[in-house]
């Protein structure tokens, strides 16, 4: 797997291009505290926003929005090349007016995620990132001023293809990936309950081992990875957002012991629930 442009602007701004000829799906759900442009430049994917799978292929552009899990996944074919663009709204405040900061910004709130460029439209986008790699990789006079602009207008490319209705509404790639993803929402918001692949399976009338091969296959989780994935996410909110003690919070998600949520959490923050909350906490006060 080729990256290029990995070097960031800062922390708050970055380019990254990559390239890859092998079999990659990403562990796990993720979320960034910035925003996020996915550009498919050739090759296809499978991208899992918010517990729905979405077949992504060439000038296909992804918005990600701030606090949003995602993941992308094998989608057939392993040779893929990419495009992510992941900035601060900050970066942005000292160039354009308030007023259309906001506006620009919006387009990340809006319930589609994808936009279907058209080939001629393709190539307009592929020299704004073009244009950004370069910049990052040679670093001439005032490039960082630049980069920016480029990013403005990137931004404002979107926002107009958003408001001419240049967006395709996809639907579901398969019936198996609609079911697939019915049964994550339903795991989404039934997570404080007692949950397993049998009681899945017969809710849903699929055959146990079915659920658990198909599953796998749409989301790149096994079941109970994904079920503990959404208690744990449920648990960083009620951890952040919340004064309940982590013994309640621990039975609030659907954990029947503190040891249990505490390694469990332990394995997708790299950190106890305590030392999460306060590690947060602080943040949430600067």
């Amino acid at each position: 797997m080729l990256k290029e442009g990995l070097t960031p602007y800062d922390d708050s701004f970055f380019i990254e291009k990559v390239n890859s000829k092998v079999f990659y799906t990403m562990p796990r759900e993720h979320s960034h505290d910035y925003y996020e442009i996915y550009y498919q430049l050739y090759g296809e994917r499978y991208y899992i926003i918010n517990n729905r799978s979405y077949y992504i292929k060439k000038g296909d552009i992804v918005l990600i929005n701030k606090g949003v899990f995602h993941k992308t996944t094998y989608a057939g074919a392993i040779n893929y090349e990419r495009v992510l663009v992941g900035f601060k709204e900050h970066i942005l405040k000292d160039i354009i007016p308030q007023e259309e900061f906001t506006e620009l910004l919006s387009t990340f709130e809006k319930d589609i995620s994808i936009i279907n460029l058209s080939i001629q439209n393709q190539h307009t986008f592929e020299v704004l990132f073009t244009k950004l790699i370069h910049e990052n990789n040679n670093r001439l006079s005032s490039y960082e001023t630049y980069s920016k602009l480029l990013l403005v207008e990137l931004l404002i490319n979107i926002n107009r293809h958003l408001e001419k209705g240049h967006v395709s509404y996809l639907e579901f790639p398969s019936a198996l990936h609609k079911k697939v993803s019915e049964i994550a929402q339903y795991i989404t918001d039934n997570c404080d309950k007692v949950l397993n692949l049998d009681i899945l399976a017969h809710k849903f009338l699929i055959s146990p081992y079915y659920l658990s091969r198909v599953f796998k296959d749409v989301t790149g989780f096994n079941l109970i990875q994904f079920i503990n994935s959404e208690r744990i996410k449920k648990s960083q909110y009620l951890l952040i957002e919340t004064s309940l003690p982590i013994y309640e919070i621990c039975e609030v998600v659907g954990f029947n012991s503190t040891i249990h949520f505490t390694r469990v959490f332990n394995s997708f923050t790299s950190m106890s629930p305590s030392k999460y909350r306060k590690l947060n906490s602080k943040q949430k006060d600067n």
